[in-house]
């Protein structure tokens, strides 16, 4: 394929957006329209399951047209799959769930839905509520300044016996939190997802509602660890303007099995994260751009099922990860081939966030496959 192989017959050269050589909508984007602000270098994630939905269900797969935002002259560079280094090759992640599984989708204005709630909380206004926004943001101080910000969200009403609502103690296969950057300077720093551990009300909620410090990932107020991350520590590249999905099964399992009460998640910029991250919130016109969470689950399934999570890899060790029933001790098991022979590396209990955790710290160099059973 060359540039001149899209011609249209009419002298214009290209693919073009006319359903004919490509789709004239798009589901997934890199930036914003406005193209404003810069992303900087490094590894950044697009969401694209709209497409792969699509061809999962018989659509031909023809990848992907890159189309430069119209009128914007400032070109953005990808790694091809002929880049040296293997990491940075372009690197299509797909998650699937059993088949006969059942799912509800949440998003403020869809289906009657009205459970949706989320503001932002300013330090520089510490007493006032930002409850009507359309965009919350996670925002560290700027240099000598206080004028931090950080967000809240959470779903109510989406464990029941209704209908649309997913059954009580049914086994979460996996859940994603779906956000839309898309308000002007959007992209930026990101920031950590932690579940919060106290109520709030996004109606009366303010900054100094917890504190001249803002909330405190302390335990108390909200989780020590985060479920989720946007961006990272390292402040660089900057998390793009578009459409973003996050793992949060672990929460909300957690909430399925009655072990914690669902408050949500505060967003907290990651320290010296100045450059502010944007999010719609339920209030955005536009009802694509709203915070969406999608549950996937199994209702009879066994009390002490378990749930493999994507590894943490590092050249010395690997954090191996799984979703299971609190409180009970689960074995990890290791083999260098999909078929075995497995070996155990060890025990792990979960905790009461329904999680449990393993370091193998010594990894095979060659990569390997993890599984974990009770007991």
């Amino acid at each position: 394929s060359t540039w001149n192989s899209f011609s249209d017959g009419f002298g214009d050269f290209g693919v073009q957006t006319d359903d004919i050589m490509a789709r004239s909508e798009f589901d997934s984007q890199l930036g914003i329209a406005t193209v404003t602000a810069t992303t900087g270098t490094g590894s950044i994630a697009i969401g694209v399951t709209p497409d792969v939905q699509a061809w999962a269900n018989g659509a031909t797969n023809c990848g992907w047209l890159i189309h430069g935002w119209p009128f914007e002259t400032d070109g953005t560079g990808l790694a091809p799959s002929e880049d040296p280094l293997v990491d940075n090759r372009p690197h299509l992640r797909v998650y699937w769930i059993p088949a006969g599984t059942a799912n509800a989708a949440f998003r403020s204005g869809d289906n009657s839905y009205a459970g949706a709630h989320d503001t932002d909380l300013t330090q520089a206004t510490p007493d006032v509520n930002n409850s009507t926004v359309a965009t919350m943001w996670s925002d560290a101080n700027d240099q000598g300044q206080a004028d931090a910000t950080e967000s809240l969200l959470r779903f109510d009403d989406i464990i029941g016996t209704g209908a649309g609502q997913v059954p009580p103690n049914a086994h979460i296969e996996a859940a994603f939190l779906d956000l839309a950057s898309m308000a002007t300077d959007a992209m930026g720093d990101g920031g950590r997802f932690f579940a919060m551990l106290q109520p709030w009300d996004d109606t009366t909620v303010t900054w100094n509602t917890w504190g001249s410090s803002g909330i405190q990932n302390d335990g108390v107020q909200a989780a020590v660890t985060p479920t989720v991350t946007a961006g990272s520590a390292t402040l660089n590249p900057n998390v793009p303007g578009g459409f973003h999905s996050f793992e949060v099964t672990a929460d909300v399992q957690a909430w399925a099995s009655n072990v914690r009460p669902n408050y949500g998640w505060a967003v907290i910029p990651w320290p010296g994260g100045s450059d502010g991250w944007g999010v719609s919130t339920s209030k955005d016109p536009t009802d694509l751009n709203r915070p969406q969470l999608r549950v996937y689950y199994t209702i009879g399934a066994t009390a002490l099922q378990a749930m493999m999570m994507p590894p943490a890899v590092s050249p010395a060790q690997v954090q191996v990860s799984f979703i299971g029933s609190a409180g009970h001790t689960y074995t990890v098991y290791r083999s260098a081939s999909v078929a075995g022979p497995w070996s155990s590396i060890g025990q792990a209990q979960v905790g009461q966030n329904g999680t449990g955790t393993i370091m193998d710290t010594a990894p095979t160099t060659t990569g390997a496959f993890y599984r974990v059973s009770y007991p």
